[in-house]
């Protein structure tokens, strides 16, 4: 560990060189990174290209593709407003005959806040 000087000279000098250094060590790891990332980037392209080279999609592939999305889309839409459904029977459910609504304001709150 080395020893911090005294001296205001001194002191921005080693401060300097101190931040030079910790520079040098960001611009090294910077460039090895932006290195391996173009490298594998690389890869992953040429391995993507060969294999759609080896197989093309076909015009039916293409249909089956779209009609799984599509099922798939439609199945969560599905799922989406069941839940929603589900969700609103167990409020009622728990919700005593009568009861207030939970964000019941008085008419007009709305525009009168605004207006402030």
């Amino acid at each position: 560990m080395s020893v911090v000087p005294s001296e205001p000279g001194t002191k921005l000098a080693h401060s300097m060189d101190l931040s030079n250094k910790v520079v040098t060590v960001f611009q090294t790891r910077a460039r090895l990174a932006q290195e391996r990332l173009t490298e594998r980037v690389q890869r992953a392209f040429r391995e993507q290209v060969a294999g759609a080279a080896l197989s093309p999609m076909l015009p039916w592939d293409l249909a089956m593709s779209w009609t799984r999305y599509a099922t798939d889309a439609a199945q969560r839409w599905v799922l989406f407003w069941d839940s929603l459904r589900q969700r609103g029977n167990i409020h009622l459910a728990d919700k005593p005959r009568g009861a207030e609504r939970e964000a019941a304001f008085p008419s007009g709150a709305w525009s009168r806040t605004l207006a402030a």
